[in-house]
């Protein structure tokens, strides 16, 4: 798969869900008449605005990736860093094959440059432990830059050197 292809099927997430019921409880009784639910900012809330965009933000490349077929275990955050668990659907390590961990790394790093990188959010790393399903063993943990991410959208780094910068950060577990 090729960077510009792979950009430019991600596209971005502009989907906001909402949550609640369909309900409405903010009728005022006495008068019969529905009272206006005010639509609070994180700063009411008690959240402080980076929590609450990086929660957003977070949210939002989880629907990303999901688009794109990589399932998602469990995404957390640890400081600057992201760390993401995904159920791996690959049948090869061969960054050649297109059905291969590799190709699902690149799917996880074109959406990570659509939907966190392209503002700094000053995200350090993010962390892919690829899980195989059923035996719930890691294949290898392997970390993202995202300065390479943005060479590779931009062209500095072809898909090969690109993918060997990942391949050089991998971790047995």
């Amino acid at each position: 798969m090729h960077r510009r292809e792979l950009l430019g099927g991600l596209g971005s997430v502009c989907t906001i869900a909402v949550a609640g019921c369909t309900g409405n409880d903010d009728t005022d009784t006495a008068t019969g008449t529905e009272t206006p639910t005010e639509l609070q900012s994180p700063s009411t809330t008690g959240e402080s605005d980076s929590t609450f965009e990086r929660e957003f933000l977070r949210d939002a490349f989880e629907v990303a990736l999901s688009r794109n077929g990589i399932s998602v275990r469990d995404m957390t955050t640890d400081g600057d860093a992201i760390i993401l668990r995904y159920n791996s659907l690959a049948e090869s390590q061969d960054p050649e094959n297109k059905n291969s961990i590799y190709s699902e790394l690149l799917t996880i790093a074109g959406a990570l440059h659509n939907e966190l990188l392209v503002e700094d959010y000053g995200l350090s790393t993010l962390q892919v432990y690829v899980v195989i399903p059923g035996s719930g063993a890691v294949e290898g943990v392997y970390d993202i830059d995202p300065q390479w991410v943005r060479d590779w959208a931009d062209g500095k780094l072809t898909d090969a050197q690109f993918l060997t910068y990942i391949q050089n950060t991998k971790q047995t577990v």
